[in-house]
């Protein structure tokens, strides 16, 4: 019963910390790109971005990357960005 009352505090002290940050500026720095440079929200101002997470192992993530890429080619790369996060943990199965 203690662990689930901890695991319950841990959750909601979580939760609140969250909630604080609704509304606050994103961090610049996203990640690095394939060619190892570094890729920050500023490059986007102005645009709408799409963000999405996807590893190699992911049906639906693969399944996803080509319906953003149209998405991207048909509004425009003047008006949207779509920026692809790989979490896999050998970054040379996307290279």
């Amino acid at each position: 019963m203690r662990t689930i009352g901890t695991l319950l505090l841990l959750l909601l002290t979580g939760l609140a910390q969250a909630a604080s940050l609704v509304g606050s500026p994103a961090p610049d720095a996203l990640g690095i790109d394939k060619d190892n440079q570094a890729i920050h929200v500023s490059d986007y101002r102005g645009k709408v971005v799409v963000l999405t997470f996807w590893a190699s192992w992911c049906g639906y993530c693969l399944k996803e990357l080509p319906v953003l890429e149209n998405l991207q080619r048909k509004v425009g790369s003047e008006q949207i960005a779509v920026v692809a996060i790989n979490t896999d943990r050998d970054h040379d199965k996307y290279r």
